[in-house]
């Protein structure tokens, strides 16, 4: 099964818990589990394909809709997210610099 379909799944299955009132925070974590796989290898892919992380920013756009979908999915469940602000800011300072950054973002 891919990450898709394991995703849809888990996304019923919350749905469902949430009309049940049970717990969702098991799922939500597999869910950002199978986000967090995902950026992974859509890192070392980009990086097998030559692109320089250091200076892409489809890359950064792509890597900050990860992070954000992992913060939306932790909010949800009630989890921190403060981890996923910080590896935002961390893929932000990569590629367009720390100063820029603090000018722009925080």
């Amino acid at each position: 099964m891919d990450n898709s379909e394991k995703m849809k799944k888990l996304n019923m299955a919350i749905r469902q818990a949430e009309a049940s009132g049970m717990p969702i925070l098991g799922l939500c974590k597999q869910q950002i589990a199978i986000l967090e796989s995902a950026h992974d290898e859509f890192l070392s892919e980009a990086v097998s394909k030559g692109y320089n992380l250091d200076t892409n920013l489809d890359i950064l756009e792509i890597e900050i809709k990860q992070f954000s979908a992992m913060k939306q999915i932790a909010q949800k469940a009630g989890l921190p997210t403060e981890e996923f602000d910080n590896r935002i800011r961390a893929a932000r300072v990569r590629v367009l610099g720390e100063e820029t950054v603090k000018s722009y973002f925080d």
